[in-house]
C-alpha cells in the first residue's frame, strides 16, 4: 500500500451493467491505495453494478437512463468538484486495469496535470486486434502533430487528474461522447502538462462491447477526425478558471 498518497485521492469509476466485476473492482482498489472516497457512476445500467458497488463501500451516483461513457465521467468530475478533490484517479469498471499499478500514476502525479496509464509506452504484454491498433496509432500521431505533444495511449482510460483540470473538465468543451484523442488536443492546448506512465492491462473481458466497435466506429472516426482536424485552426479555449 502506498503511504505518500494524494490529499483527498477520490477514485472515479463509471459503470454500466458491471454487476459481476464492479464489485471486485472497488474492493481491490481500496485495498492497493486506500484512497479517500471510490465513487461508481452507474450510467443507466438495466442490471444490479449500483447495488454491488455499494456493497463494496463506494460511493453510488445512479443516472437515470444510459448517457454514455463521457457524461458518466463528467459527472464524476463535477462531484470531484463538489467535494474538493485534490486528485481524481478514473478507471473502468470491468476489471481491465490492474490495481496493483495504481501507484505508478500515483508516483508520478507531480510530473503532469494528467498521468496516462499507457499499454503502449513499452513492449507490454497487452493484446489489440490490430485494426484497433492501428486506428490508435493514427489518431496518436495525427494527435500529437496539432497538440505538438506524443501521447501513445490516446484512448487509456486509466488516468490521474489534478484538481486545476476540473473546471475544463465539465466545461462545455469537454466531449461526452468519446473524450479520448481530441481531448487530449484540447487539453495540451489550454497549457495542461501530461504524462504518460507504462502500466499493465488485462484484456477486455469476453463478451464486454466496446466504444470502438460495430456501427459506432464509423462516428467514432469521423468525429474524432473532424475534432482533432478543427483544432488546428480554432483559438485557445476560454472557459471559467482556465488559467492552469
Amino acid at each position: 500500500m502506498n503511504t505518500a498518497k494524494s490529499p483527498h485521492l477520490m477514485v472515479l469509476i463509471p459503470a454500466f451493467n458491471e454487476q459481476a466485476r464492479v464489485g471486485d473492482v472497488v474492493r481491490a482498489v481500496r485495498e492497493a491505495i486506500a484512497p479517500d472516497r471510490i465513487v461508481v457512476v452507474d450510467d443507466g445500467s438495466v442490471d444490479d453494478t449500483a447495488q454491488a458497488a455499494r456493497q463494496a463501500g463506494a460511493t453510488v451516483i445512479e443516472l437515470p437512463v444510459n448517457l454514455g461513457y463521457g457524461a458518466a465521467l463528467q459527472t464524476g468530475y463535477r462531484y470531484a468538484l463538489r467535494v474538493r478533490a485534490a486528485k481524481v484517479l478514473q478507471m473502468d469498471a470491468d476489471g481491465q486495469h490492474r490495481p496493483e499499478t495504481l501507484n505508478k500514476l500515483i508516483d508520478a502525479q507531480d510530473e503532469g496535470d494528467i498521468v496516462i496509464g499507457s499499454r503502449f509506452l513499452e513492449a507490454l504484454s497487452y493484446k489489440m486486434p490490430w485494426t484497433r491498433r492501428i486506428g490508435v496509432e493514427l489518431f496518436s500521431r495525427f494527435a500529437a502533430a496539432v497538440s505538438g505533444q506524443r501521447v501513445y495511449d490516446v484512448t487509456s482510460g486509466l488516468q490521474l487528474i489534478d484538481c486545476k483540470v476540473l473546471p475544463f473538465l465539465v466545461s462545455p468543451y469537454f466531449p461526452t461522447d468519446y473524450p479520448d484523442a481530441d481531448l487530449l488536443v484540447l487539453l495540451r492546448r489550454c497549457g495542461f502538462s501530461i504524462k504518460e506512465v507504462a502500466v499493465g492491462m488485462k484484456p477486455s473481458p469476453p463478451g464486454k462491447v466496446s466504444m470502438h466497435k460495430g456501427p459506432k466506429i464509423i462516428y467514432y472516426i469521423y468525429k474524432m477526425t473532424l475534432s482533432i482536424g478543427l483544432a488546428i485552426f480554432e483559438r485557445k479555449p476560454r472557459y471559467k478558471g482556465s488559467a492552469p
